[in-house]
């Protein structure tokens, strides 16, 4: 297994994450539309990637839509058109075409956005289109037999802030609305379902502009932290190639360093690893070497790995709101936890009395805190905790 750091983990590099891969194909199963539930680099997207490459089930097969750049309503059913069209599933098996060419299916005939050419399917280009309706025609129209089209959509919640330019958020309500339409079709329930997920929670999305009912019929899929076993299993994965020894009681240390068992901070520390042993020329990991490679995390050189955890704030607060969230992790960075008196506090400081529950519970829910059994708050990883510290 080769340590992919900051890009989707594919194939054999793909750790297999069984436990929720197993609850969304039982959702998928269900007949429900879903969501990935996870703060960033939990591994979402690889977790979409394995789904779209070992099509594992008989029942389902997936096409794969990145819609973070999307700019319009239109452009984002244009994206998951054109995925549509040129989809392994449908052209390598030249599914799509020959229903297309038949052209007895009324919804089929109806469509203006591809044309047929040497045998193959093109994109009309200069046409102007509502792609919604030509979407939701190709969909009403394929006959995918037994099994069900999964759009797994990535970055969706992106999407929905790219197009939320005023206080009305007219166009990000609208393409909420006009997606609940299409999950909703009578047609559509038993052809077509949607995964979505995103660097930014869905949830936290359209709670901040009061959308949340237009998502309410999509299942939540809560990616996990690894557990110890699959911890352990994943480091031993990365260091089987090379001639690194973790004994047992060191890979506990591990553990106990980094907390917040996501494969992307044991990635980062497994590298770390990498890099002082060749320095030092020894092929046995210590204590010490452990301590020493944690530091190195947050270098400055790993910076970018990092600086979305501040970014993404500054998206999605402005004035005392961005404000209040920046100095609640201050101090949750500071101390080893911030006491809920302490938030209330805050808050009254800050002037944001009324949305300052909304801004824990993103805060929470987005992977920077969590709160204890005595309902105080502390950074959910030492490590994101030490890069706030160090340079926020």
């Amino acid at each position: 297994m080769k340590n992919v750091i900051g890009h989707p983990a594919r194939g054999t590099d793909f750790y297999p994450r069984e436990r929720v891969v197993k609850k969304i194909l039982r959702s998928l199963g269900a007949d429900n539309h879903l969501q990935l539930a996870a703060p960033r680099r939990v591994g979402k997207t690889s977790i979409l990637m394995h789904l779209l490459d070992t099509k594992q089930t008989s029942d389902h097969f997936f096409v794969y839509v990145d819609v973070e750049a999307t700019t319009s309503e239109n452009n984002f059913y244009k994206k998951l058109y054109e995925s549509v069209i040129k989809s392994e599933a449908l052209t390598k098996t030249g599914k799509m075409f020959k229903q297309i060419k038949d052209g007895g299916n009324t919804f089929l005939k109806r469509i203006k956005a591809i044309s047929l050419i040497d045998g193959s399917i093109e994109l009309n280009s200069g046409v102007d289109l509502d792609f919604y309706n030509e979407l939701k025609l190709l969909l009403k129209g394929l006959n995918f037999g037994d099994k069900r089209l999964v759009l797994l959509i990535d970055e969706f919640p992106y999407a929905i802030n790219n197009l939320i330019e005023d206080e009305s958020n007219e166009k990000a309500l609208n393409l909420l609305k006009s997606k609940r339409e299409l999950r909703q079709d009578p047609v559509l329930l038993t052809k077509v379902q949607f995964v979505y997920t995103g660097s930014i929670s869905l949830n936290t999305t359209v709670e901040n502009i009061s959308a949340s009912e237009l998502v309410n019929d999509i299942d939540s899929i809560t990616v996990s932290p690894l557990i110890d076993k699959e911890a352990k299993e994943l480091i031993n994965k990365l260091i089987e190639t090379d001639s690194l020894v973790i004994g047992d009681d060191e890979l506990d240390y591990i553990l106990q360093k980094v907390v917040w068992l996501i494969p992307f901070h044991i990635q980062l520390l497994v590298k770390e690893l990498f890099d002082i042993s060749d320095e030092q020329n020894i092929n046995v990991v210590t204590r010490e070497i452990i301590d020493k490679a944690f530091l190195e995390i947050v270098d400055f050189r790993n910076n970018n790995y990092f600086e979305h955890y501040l970014s993404r704030l500054k998206k999605l607060y402005k004035g005392n709101q961005y404000n209040y969230a920046i100095e609640i992790l201050h101090l949750a960075s500071k101390n080893d936890s911030i006491i809920r008196s302490q938030v209330f506090n805050l808050a009254s400081k800050h002037e944001v009395e009324d949305e300052s529950r909304r801004i824990i519970h993103n805060l929470i829910y987005d992977g920077y805190l969590f709160q204890s059994d005595t309902n105080d708050y502390s950074f959910n990883s030492p490590i994101l905790k030490m890069w706030w510290k160090k340079y926020v």
